[in-house]
């Protein structure tokens, strides 16, 4: 991932400030609770380059990628996976071999409606990542597009933190599969961590 250039302390302090309002009495978190805390922190790291980027109005070439999302935000986003209406569904399961095989496909996302995104305050924290510099005409072809570089970025780190969390080796679920996925996961969404044990391994992530 990037080196993250950004201070232990920064980064830890803006998380505790970020879940603060996610935790509940007995100061413990659950996975919902952390993806929203990581969506706050995206939009703080991404705040700084806004005025480099670039979109032309209807632009959706980005949301024709097989957006990686963590475990985390597979919790946080199924209600609105399940809710999506029936005639959007055909694009779930879409087959796919990587990333610019999908995007060779011209593959929609899910929540792409009209040319935007209906859920716009709850994308991922990938989408809130990619902020395009380059002129919107470049992005129709997969390579062109000059992407800004990040100081770190949220959406690595979550993965990250996730796989600590689970005891796994650290995965990104692409979200038309998200439901699949999580249906294997048995007992995911009600689980929950001490908010100090959380911490604790976004400092070891931080200094690695």
């Amino acid at each position: 991932m990037d080196s993250i250039s950004t201070s232990d302390g920064e980064m830890v302090a803006a998380f505790a400030w970020a879940v603060e309002p996610y935790a509940a009495a007995d100061d413990s978190i659950d996975l919902a609770g952390i993806a929203r805390a990581f969506q706050h922190l995206a939009d703080g790291v991404t705040n700084e380059h806004l005025t480099a980027a670039r979109r032309a109005p209807k632009c959706s070439a980005c949301c024709h990628q097989a957006v990686p999302i963590s475990a985390a935000e597979a919790v946080l986003l199924i209600p609105l996976l399940t809710a999506t209406p029936a005639p959007s569904r055909q694009n779930f399961h879409a087959p796919f071999s990587n990333g610019a095989a999908y995007l060779a496909r011209k593959i929609p996302c899910r929540f792409l409606r009209d040319g935007d995104c209906s859920i716009h305050t709850e994308r991922p924290t990938v989408c809130r990542e990619y902020l395009v510099s380059s002129d919107p005409t470049h992005c129709a072809a997969s390579g062109q597009a000059q992407v800004l570089s990040l100081r770190w970025r949220p959406s690595e780190v979550l993965s990250r933190l996730c796989a600590r969390l689970l005891n796994r080796a650290a995965e990104q679920i692409p979200l038309a599969r998200a439901e699949t996925w999580l249906r294997s996961q048995r007992g995911l969404k009600k689980r929950r961590w001490p908010l100090p044990e959380v911490i604790n391994h976004l400092h070891a992530i931080a200094v690695a």
